[in-house]
C-alpha cells in the first residue's frame, strides 16, 4: 500500500492493483452514498407535494414536469445506491454492513473491529476492501 494522505493506494504488484486515479474516482464515488441517501430522503418526500404557483407574475414557457424529473433523479440514485451495495454483498456478505460502514463512511478498521463488533482482523479486512474496490472500478 503506498501512502496518499490518509488513503492508502493498492500497490501495483498487487492482487486488486488500480491506477491512482481509478482509485481515487471510486472512493470518491463511494463517498457520496450518505448524500444520495438524503437526497433521496427529500426527493421522496417532495414527490408527491408540487403544484402550479399562482402569483399572477408571467413565467416561461417551457414544459417542465418536476415530478418525472425528481422521479429520474431518485431512480438515478437509487441505481447507484444499489450497486454499490451488490457490490459490497460480492466483494464481502460476511462483514456486509461493517464493510459498507467502511467505504461509504471512510471508518478506519480500528473503529469498526473496536467500536462495532467487526469480528474480522486486520489484514482479512484490508482484503476484502480492496477486493471491493476493484470490483466497485469494474462496475463503474
Amino acid at each position: 500500500m503506498i501512502p496518499l494522505g490518509k488513503i492508502w493506494i493498492p500497490r501495483e504488484s498487487g492482487k486488486y492493483w488500480l491506477p491512482k486515479q481509478r482509485f481515487l474516482t471510486v472512493y470518491h464515488h463511494c463517498l457520496q452514498y450518505p448524500e444520495w441517501k438524503v437526497e433521496i430522503n427529500v426527493l421522496r418526500a417532495s414527490l408527491g407535494i408540487s403544484g402550479v404557483n399562482y402569483d399572477g407574475m408571467p413565467h416561461g414557457n417551457g414544459i417542465s414536469d418536476p415530478t418525472s424529473s425528481a422521479a429520474i433523479r431518485l431512480a438515478d440514485l437509487d441505481g447507484k445506491m444499489h450497486k454499490l451495495e451488490d457490490t459490497v454483498r460480492e466483494a464481502a456478505p460476511d462483514i456486509y454492513r461493517w464493510l459498507l460502514q467502511g467505504v461509504t463512511e471512510d471508518r478506519p478498521f480500528w473503529y469498526l473491529h473496536d467500536q462495532e463488533g467487526m469480528p474480522l482482523e486486520r489484514d482479512a479486512y484490508y482484503e476484502r476492501r480492496r477486493r471491493f474496490y476493484y470490483l466497485m472500478a469494474q462496475k463503474l
